[in-house]
């Protein structure tokens, strides 16, 4: 095998049409098939080197075994001798968007370790060695952005909006019409393909993931839609115990003995039992006062053991405005005199 120090030479002698782009990466013929125009892109750094053909798609081994070198010779040792393969993935599966007539537009393709990457129909123009061996180019350029399963969802009143393809697969085999955006959390917008107006006079359950991104994806998804569609709710996805499970997949695969007609309607007594959405109110500070059972400074200056309870109170506000929640700024000015105002109870006390 060859030592790693060696590797950049005996990898990229045995090239054609090397040359180094902007990006620090390269760009060279693939080995792997008949190459006039360079398709093959490298990326190399002191762990590895790793090699994607963007012709007809030649798999890494295909690519290393017509250079006469071994995959191993692409990673460095580790401290212990062992190679570390970073680079190495798995297909699963495409997730198809197609149109409102079922055309194909693209394909989302999920790799594991997790991630994605996405191709589009070839067409009249395209170099041949940029579609791979499904007829398939591994770029977007031109392309129209839609909403996953379109043609399918449209059909119906009543739909669910969860955060990925996996989720919407997932209820669809439950005979529930679902979609997603593509991109997951964060990417709702006309960008990528979510009008509003696909959802006016309907019905929808927005499913929202139980983290961080996922619950202010469902934020965002409910305020784009509430007043276009009939009705809007965000479901969080619980067990019968109450326990809250991630996603909707996950809420599937933790029922593997439920038959799906009784899972499914399992999932729409979950949602009946949820409240519409609707824009959160801004109330005065006394409204909130009265809400969050904040004490008056009369109350403060007559019940000094309530101390402990009002800076609790307080704790409260102060982070809610750190997380960048929507407090009234008076509420929090008369929570920090209810504090002052106990404090010197305290201690004339």
């Amino acid at each position: 095998m060859i030592e790693w120090p060696e590797i950049y030479d005996a990898f990229f002698s045995r090239l054609q049409k090397v040359r180094r782009l902007p990006s620090g990466n390269w760009e060279a013929c693939c080995p792997g098939h008949e190459d006039q125009h360079p398709s093959l892109s490298i990326t190399a750094d002191e762990h590895c080197v790793a090699v994607k053909c963007h012709g007809p798609g030649c798999a890494a081994e295909e690519i290393v075994k017509a250079m006469g070198l071994e995959m191993t010779c692409l990673f460095a040792p580790s401290a212990n001798g062992h190679v570390k393969k970073k680079w190495d993935k798995k297909f699963v599966c495409s997730y198809q968007y197609r149109d409102e007539s079922g055309k194909v537009l693209y394909e989302k393709c999920r790799w594991e370790p997790k991630h994605f990457s996405q191709r589009r129909p070839k067409r009249d123009g395209d170099l041949p060695e940029k579609i791979d061996k499904q007829g398939m180019v591994w770029n977007l350029d031109g392309v129209r952005r839609v909403v996953y399963r379109l043609p399918e969802f449209i059909k119906h009143d009543r739909v669910i909006l969860t955060e990925g393809e996996r989720d919407s697969d997932a209820a669809w085999k439950l005979g529930i019409p679902a979609t997603c955006n593509d991109g997951g959390a964060g990417k709702w917008s006309m960008e990528y393909g979510c009008d509003p107006e696909l959802f006016r006079g309907k019905k929808v359950v927005v499913v929202a993931d139980q983290d961080e991104p996922g619950l202010a994806h469902a934020e965002t998804v409910a305020k784009s839609l509430f007043g276009v569609a009939t009705a809007v709710k965000v479901v969080t996805m619980a067990m019968a115990t109450g326990e809250v499970v991630k996603d909707f997949s996950a809420w599937v695969e933790a029922h593997p003995s439920m038959p799906q007609e009784a899972l499914r309607k399992e999932f729409w007594l979950l949602v009946s039992a949820t409240p519409e959405w609707s824009p959160p109110t801004r109330l005065s500070s006394f409204e909130l006062a009265v809400r969050l059972e904040l004490p008056t400074v009369k109350a403060v200056s007559s019940a000094p053991e309530g101390l402990a309870y009002i800076l609790c109170r307080v704790e409260y506000l102060k982070a809610a405005v750190l997380a960048g929640k929507d407090v009234d700024r008076n509420l929090v000015r008369l929570a920090a005199l209810c504090q002052r105002t106990g404090e010197k109870h305290a201690e004339k006390n």
